[in-house]
């Protein structure tokens, strides 16, 4: 029985699961892409900042669809996707919102996956449906290859991270995950 009254069961126990300095970075969108890029992964292309003008002019100066969301990890809050410089002004206070600072990339086309690992081992792999709540969630771990599920370990080995959940689209056609080449 602790001073305050709470009950601890792990008396003198310590239990390191992520760095907080490696769960922070990871929380910053921009940063984590940066030092994805860095490294070799392949990421969507993208600017961030907390003025709308800078995400106009990206926006204009390219072309498609676009996915619009706060920089910080809100866990799909505040993301939109647009088709247009005007759809932009609508939803960027939106994603102001849940951070200070509001991410616009190229939208990749493809399955929206999700993976646990654990301590350099994937433990399980499944479809989000994107944009939508309480979609059906399948598990998909026995269409993933080996190669996939290493490639997924090392991002997150990369971070120092020794357990995480890693979000990645998968932009293949095939419903078998074979290549990392194909993660995004």
């Amino acid at each position: 029985l602790l001073p305050d009254g709470r009950r601890s069961y792990f008396k003198r126990m310590s239990l390191s699961v992520n760095l907080v300095g490696a769960s922070r970075v990871t929380g910053d969108k921009g940063l984590t892409l940066a030092l994805l890029k860095k490294e070799g992964y392949r990421t969507p292309y993208g600017v961030q900042s907390d003025r709308i003008e800078v995400l106009e002019n990206f926006v204009k100066e390219n072309q498609g669809s676009f996915i619009v969301k706060p920089n910080s990890g809100s866990q799909a809050k505040g993301l939109s996707r647009i088709n247009s410089l005007s759809e932009l002004t609508t939803v960027f206070d939106k994603a102001k919102e849940f951070g200070s600072t509001v991410r616009v990339e190229e939208e990749i086309v493809g399955q929206h996956l999700s993976a646990g690992v654990a301590f350099g081992k994937v433990y399980f792999v499944y479809t989000k449906e994107p944009f939508s709540a309480g979609g059906m969630i399948v598990d998909i771990m026995d269409l993933v290859s080996e190669e996939v599920k290493n490639h997924l370990a090392q991002v997150t080995q990369l971070f120092n991270l020794n357990i995480a959940s890693v979000d990645f689209i998968y932009s293949d056609d095939e419903k078998e995950v074979r290549s990392s080449k194909n993660c995004v």
